[in-house]
């Protein structure tokens, strides 16, 4: 057997550069050996004292009952990995960028949402239809409620009356209309005024007032104004037409008393007032009252054609029914609300 080892305590030497250097720690340096037989001993000494070994009976037999485990600790909550880990994984100028893209795709669909809606919405699908339907069809233009400056008007007429009431005035237009006279009645500062023709000048207003003298119906000839005024009107367009249309009547009035006193009409001249009415009368433009004064401008024209081609006093008359009711009509859009 070999020699027991006494255990003991030793230095230990630590050698640097050659040198020894003392360690002050002293360490226990034990005699494996020894203890390896005195845990050999130990075990014989056990068998020898017939020491009597209980062992468990075989596993196998408990598995055949079944047993649940009961688990008494309970699982550890497991940290959950929010936003603030994900980002912590970037740098923040990484973290920044991405944050700002998470944003811009989310602000983006929810804004593709809401115009998809918008488009796609059936409750809108009828309304989107009717608009692209209608598009072509004929509209009124816009009012632009422009404020314009319809020229003065100046003309001679043959008074045939003044009223107090537009009854007893229209009583007295319905006599003179059964002898085929024209008339008009115009409303001045309360009083019904009776007109039964309208000339350019005086001088030929008066001639005609002698022809209704010697017809035994009273009559004044006179001069008659219709100031500059200011009317609102739809369009520039609308306002073209509405100084057209006082150049045209005037041109008209000539015609028509030359018509009546002389018994002619100048074709050449009324062929140039039909070329501007028909340029006149191709725009839609113009209100409802622009509209009734092209109207009457076209009605006169065609009268004054109609006489200088028969000769019929009945197409001569018409022609003055019709100026009448345009110095009407112009005189009245003065005195309308809108005006």
């Amino acid at each position: 057997m070999a020699k027991k080892r006494k255990a003991g305590k030793q230095k230990m030497k630590v050698k640097m550069n050659g040198q020894e250097s003392p360690v002050l720690q002293d360490f226990v340096i034990n005699d494996w050996t020894n203890a390896k037989n005195e845990t050999a001993a130990a075990g014989e000494k056990a068998e020898a004292g017939g020491f009597d070994w209980v062992l468990p009976e075989d596993k196998k037999k408990e598995a055949d009952v079944d047993y649940e485990p009961i688990n008494t600790h309970l699982p550890k909550e497991k940290k959950k990995k929010g936003s603030r880990h994900f980002f912590k994984s970037f740098s923040p100028k990484k973290a920044g960028m991405v944050l700002s893209a998470v944003l811009a795709v989310v602000i983006g669909l929810t804004f593709g949402l809401f115009v998809y809606k918008l488009v796609v919405n059936p409750e809108n699908d009828g309304q989107l239809t009717d608009a692209s339907v209608s598009a072509p069809a004929k509209s009124k233009p816009a009012t632009a409620n422009l404020l314009v400056k319809a020229p003065e008007m100046k003309a001679s007429v043959i008074q045939g009356g003044v009223f107090n009431t537009e009854e007893a005035a229209k009583a007295t237009a319905d006599k003179l209309s059964e002898k085929g006279i024209p008339s008009a009645t115009i409303a001045i500062d309360g009083q019904n005024f009776l007109f039964i023709g309208v000339t350019p000048d005086l001088s030929s207003a008066k001639l005609w007032a002698k022809e209704y003298e010697t017809s035994g119906i009273d009559v004044y000839p006179k001069e008659f104004a219709i100031p500059e005024m200011e009317i609102k009107v739809g369009s520039e367009a609308e306002s073209t037409l509405l100084a057209d249309s006082a150049q045209i009547f005037q041109s008209l009035l000539g015609q028509a008393a030359s018509a009546e006193l002389k018994g002619t009409a100048d074709q050449d001249e009324l062929k140039k007032i039909g070329e501007k009415i028909g340029a006149f009368g191709k725009s839609d433009a113009g209100s409802d009252g622009i509209k009734e004064m092209k109207k009457h401008l076209t009605e006169a024209h065609k009268g004054l054609l109609d006489f200088t081609g028969s000769g019929g006093e009945e197409s001569l008359a018409g022609a003055q029914q019709a100026l009448l009711l345009f110095l009407k009509k112009y005189h009245d859009l003065g005195q309308e609300p809108d005006a």
